[in-house]
């Protein structure tokens, strides 16, 4: 069977109006459960681990299209999806909506697999393990004594649930489901459209800010890259703490910035994780206070008002499928003739708050919460 070329922005705009595939109709009037994965599904596991770990270097943001290849059981049932990068790099994505977990990734690609398929490009490759893989068109017997003992034999783990990752997975779907495809590229062009404070336009405008004045703000910076290069949301769940330690509750600063960090890493964990609300509020309890939060800004007027109210708002942004990032939102810039409100933003990647971001323009607004201390 021949791979799959599948663009990232067609699998984008191919979920617009349509429903996860954790369920599917069975008989007439019943919904079954189905734990397959769809091409969505692969897309946003595959390019989840390629895009986080230290192992591998952002191959999938570098990409235009993924290829995908079924990978089969003895029985004929998919075990796996193959998944490939034009930008290089693969993954091995189990076949399970509870524990969509990658059996093997790393750059280039998977050699035992690529060997039959430089043979056989309408192979049906049965896939046992990362170092039993074979085609059935093989007729040696060293191939056929591997075909007793399959996938889930191998690694019966494959067959848990893994609800951690199933429900990152998952909302990081709805959250492009939600999303009209046409307004996203691919990949983006990774600077998601922020603005320079000297870039802005010129004219009258009103303004407000929440009281940051002190807060000294952290981004991205080597020392944090080296626990985790796509660290934003630890930051930005940092960047919060910072503020409210700046407001009167100091022992939510540890001793350096780093020891900070790796303090709210512990909570919130690797990559721009789909929300970060939670783990924030986590950190908050362990430092001895309560944070409130809300997740109901869902346009530019909600962060208004939540400005108003001198609350900080956690924003995640998607600059492509592959191209995510955490950014706080501080304040705002309503100008008087064009109409047009840009949120004032920390964006993770300088340690100010000298940057704006006009809504939907340059990457989309996904989702975000406002946070708050009584």
């Amino acid at each position: 069977m021949k791979k799959k070329m599948i663009s990232l922005l067609l699998v984008l705009a191919l979920v617009v109006g349509v429903t996860s595939s954790a369920y599917a109709i069975g008989k007439i009037g019943e919904v079954e459960e189905n734990t397959e994965l769809d091409s969505l599904d692969v897309a946003i596991s595959a390019s989840y681990v390629l895009n986080s770990s230290d192992k591998t270097a952002n191959f999938a943001k570098d990409s235009t299209a993924m290829q995908t290849l079924p990978l089969y059981n003895a029985d004929g049932s998919i075990a796996a999806y193959y998944a490939t990068f034009t930008g290089g790099g693969y993954a091995v994505i189990n076949n399970n909506a509870d524990n969509p977990v990658a059996i093997e990734f790393g750059e280039g690609r998977q050699p035992m697999i690529e060997e039959i398929l430089s043979k056989n490009d309408d192979s049906h490759i049965v896939y046992c393990s990362p170092v039993a893989v074979y085609d059935t068109t093989f007729e040696v017997q060293e191939n056929r004594a591997v075909q007793s003992n399959g996938l889930y034999d191998n690694l019966p783990g494959l067959l848990n649930k893994n609800e951690e990752l199933s429900s990152v997975i998952l909302e990081q779907r709805k959250l492009v489901e939600n999303k009209m495809a046409s307004a996203v590229s691919p990949c983006g062009d990774g600077d998601y459209g922020f603005i320079d404070w000297s870039d802005m336009p010129s004219g009258a405008y009103t303004a407000d800010n929440i009281p940051f004045s002190g807060t000294e703000w952290v981004d991205m910076n080597d020392d944090f890259s080296k626990i985790d290069k796509n660290c934003c949301g630890a930051v930005a769940s940092m960047n919060l703490a910072l503020y409210f330690a700046n407001a009167g509750h100091p022992a939510l600063r540890k001793s350096t910035d780093l020891e900070t960090f790796k303090a709210v890493f512990s909570y919130i964990g690797k990559g721009p994780a789909a929300t970060i609300a939670g783990g924030t509020q986590k950190y908050f309890a362990s430092c001895g206070y309560e944070l409130n939060y809300s997740t109901n800004i869902n346009n530019v007027y909600d962060l208004k008002q939540a400005i108003s109210n001198d609350r900080p708002c956690g924003m995640l942004l998607m600059d492509g499928l592959l191209s995510w990032h955490w950014v706080i939102g501080v304040g705002y810039r309503s100008y008087n003739v064009t109409g047009n409100i840009y949120t004032r933003i920390v964006n993770g990647w300088k340690p100010d708050a000298n940057r704006f971001y006009l809504w939907d323009n340059g990457s989309t607004y996904m989702s975000g919460s406002q946070y708050w201390m009584d």
